[in-house]
């Protein structure tokens, strides 16, 4: 990490479902402007990292700190004005319109039964402008692609303006040039607003090329943390894989290339 503090940060993390342990003994933190990608294969507790994270489940025991403070001592309104949560779902069971879903990222700033206000209206524009999806506010999002649709909660997100953004898979199904476009918009966003994103990603190569340092995760503990290259290595990865990997360079950009070398 930076030289900067961490402004979200797990600490001797314990949590799981049903007092099951999914993730054991997890410290990691993120700092203002960081992206950190957490990897690793199905089941080694990415998702339920994030939803702890987030404040979505309680460890049993260590702590999560926000800003140096225990999570657990800030209200809901509080955090959600500085955490902003992304599934991998996409999908809307309602015809909400783009404008309408880009304004729900205003709700931590909005008191009972109180409606946006122009400035909520403005800073919504300006996300979607971020997204370029001006001309798509008024369709309604289940008649977009889903590239689309990870824009917009993409915008949501930003909307929110939050201090640290935890991102659930945020460019699943997406080809690759909108992998490239989703990376370049949050390392605006990461630039301009100094905020941290913590994503989970399953595109090992994705993660080298765009995160400032990775999170390695087998079975609910950390392998490695750090450099991309100090964590994705040959001996890292066939541990927790469990096969044959390839490790080199990307000849054109000069990012770690990472391919099953399983026969």
């Amino acid at each position: 990490m930076s030289g900067k503090q961490p402004v979200l940060a797990a600490r001797g993390v314990v949590a799981g479902y049903h007092r099951r342990a999914v993730l054991n003994d997890v410290s990691i933190g993120v700092a203002p402007g960081e992206l950190l990608a957490v990897v690793g294969p199905n089941g080694a507790g990415k998702s339920t990292l994030l939803k702890v994270l987030g404040g979505a489940i309680n460890p049993y025991s260590g702590v999560v700190e926000l800003e140096g403070r225990r999570l657990s001592d800030f209200d809901r309104r509080t955090v959600a004005r500085r955490v902003a949560s992304l599934g991998q779902e996409s999908n809307c069971a309602f015809a909400f319109t783009v404008m309408e879903m880009v304004l729900m990222g205003r709700a931590p700033y909005l008191g009972a039964l109180r409606l946006e206000g122009e400035g909520d209206v403005k800073i919504a524009r300006e996300a979607l402008e971020h997204f370029d999806l001006l001309p798509l506010a008024a369709r309604a999002i289940n008649e977009l692609s889903g590239g689309e649709r990870r824009r917009v909660f993409l915008a949501r997100v930003l909307a929110q303006q939050p201090k640290v953004a935890l991102l659930d898979e945020p460019t699943a199904f997406l080809d690759l040039k909108h992998v490239a476009d989703i990376f370049a918009r949050l390392a605006q966003m990461r630039h301009e607003r100094e905020m941290a994103v913590i994503a989970t990603l399953h595109d090992l190569n994705a993660a080298a090329q765009y995160a400032d340092r990775i999170a390695l995760l087998k079975e609910g503990k950390v392998v490695g943390c750090g450099r991309p290259e100090e964590v994705l290595t040959r001996e890292n990865l066939r541990l927790v894989y469990e096969t044959e990997i390839y490790v080199g360079r990307n000849p054109a950009s000069g990012a770690l290339a990472i391919l099953s070398a399983a026969h």
